[in-house]
């Protein structure tokens, strides 16, 4: 990105529509107040680099958004599926331990969990 630079200005204050004129003059004043301002097209330049830095900026963000989104998605989908291996692995050891029922009931209550878990991370289509 190019620097602006500034420039010396005399502000003059006349009678007109317009009421502050600019006049460079670096030489000897003119009687008004010494300002610093900037030439318009440098600073046209400017703007047109930066609003296409900007857009530039933009499109990456939409495309980081996309790919986030699809790790996202493939992440739910991860947990979804483990969620549902747990599930049925206590639903085995119920049945391994049929004739103890505080384990059959400990690994009944841990199914239940996890099949409650994975309904959150169920995919919405």
């Amino acid at each position: 990105m190019s620097e602006l630079k500034a420039i010396n200005a005399y502000r003059l204050t006349l009678n007109t529509e317009d009421s502050d004129v600019y006049i460079h003059n670096d030489e000897f004043g003119c009687g008004g107040d010494l300002v610093e301002c900037y030439l318009k097209s440098e600073a046209d330049k400017v703007i047109a680099e930066l609003e296409k830095k900007l857009d530039l900026y933009k499109r990456g963000w939409e495309e980081t958004d996309k790919i986030n989104a699809s790790l996202y998605a493939q992440l739910r989908h991860q947990k979804y599926r483990r969620c549902l291996k747990m599930a049925k692995l206590c639903h085995w050891k119920m049945g391994v331990f049929i004739y103890k029922k505080e384990k059959s009931d400990f690994y009944y209550r841990w199914r239940k969990r996890w099949l409650e878990t994975a309904e959150q991370f169920k995919e919405t289509r």
